[in-house]
C-alpha cells in the first residue's frame, strides 16, 4: 500500500490538534514513533510491572514534563530516549496530535515522529518497558483488527475502540490518541475509520 506514506504526511499536515487547557493537570507528552519500513510501522511500548501508573498497559513512549524540558516536544523526545533508547537526533517531528487528559489526570500532548532508520536499535529501560511493539499502519487501519468496548463512567456510557495486535490490546488513552491519528490518515485515503 504505497499511498500510506503520502497519506500519513498529508494527515499530520491537515490535522488541527484539539488543544486543551491543562488547568491543574500535570503536563505530559508522548512520542508516536513511526518506523520507515516500506510501509509505516507505529511503535508502542508494553509498560513494565515496576512503573507507578498503567502497569502492563500498551502506551507510547512518554511521561511527565520536567522543569529542565524547554517544552513538551523535548519532554516527548527525552522520555522516548529514556524508555526505548530512541536518540532525539534520530527523530523528525512531523507534527502535534490532539491533546488528551488521562483518567489519572495527566494532560498529554502527543507528537508524531519519524525515525531515521528501520529496524531501529532499541535499548529499553527494563524498569519502565517490558516490550517494544512494531505495528504496521495497515494492520491498525483494518477494521478486522478493531473491537468496540462499552464502559461506564460517572453514570454515562461510552464506547471505546480497541486495537488488537497479536495477544495485545491497545486501548484507553493510547487507543484514543491513536484513533485521532488514524481517522486523519483514513480521511486522506478516502475512507472512514
Amino acid at each position: 500500500m504505497p499511498e500510506l506514506w503520502p497519506a500519513l504526511h498529508a494527515a499530520i499536515d491537515a490535522h488541527q490538534p484539539h488543544r486543551l487547557d491543562p488547568g491543574d493537570n500535570p503536563p505530559a507528552a508522548v512520542l508516536i514513533p513511526v518506523l520507515p519500513y516500506d510501509e509505516p510501522h507505529i511503535i508502542f511500548t508494553v509498560r513494565s510491572q515496576l512503573v507507578e501508573h498503567h502497569k502492563g498497559e500498551i502506551s507510547f513512549p512518554g511521561g511527565i514534563w520536567e522543569p529542565d524540558d524547554e517544552n513538551l516536544r523535548r519532554t516527548a523526545l527525552r522520555e522516548a530516549w529514556e524508555e526505548t533508547g530512541i536518540e532525539p537526533n534520530h527523530v523528525q517531528i512531523l507534527g502535534e496530535v490532539s491533546h488528551h487528559v488521562t483518567i489519572t489526570n495527566f494532560h498529554v500532548t502527543p507528537f508524531l515522529g519519524l525515525l531515521d532508520r528501520a529496524p531501529y536499535p532499541f535499548r529499553v529501560s527494563e524498569v519502565e518497558v517490558a516490550e517494544v511493539l512494531e505495528v504496521p499502519l495497515t494492520h491498525l487501519l483494518d477494521p478486522a483488527n478493531h473491537a468496540v468496548r462499552r464502559y461506564e463512567r460517572d453514570g454515562e456510557t461510552f464506547e471505546m475502540r480497541d486495537y488488537l495486535w497479536r495477544h495485545h490490546v491497545i486501548w484507553g488513552a493510547t487507543g484514543l490518541m491513536l484513533r485521532r491519528l488514524l481517522e486523519e490518515v483514513a480521511l486522506q485515503l478516502g475512507y472512514q475509520h
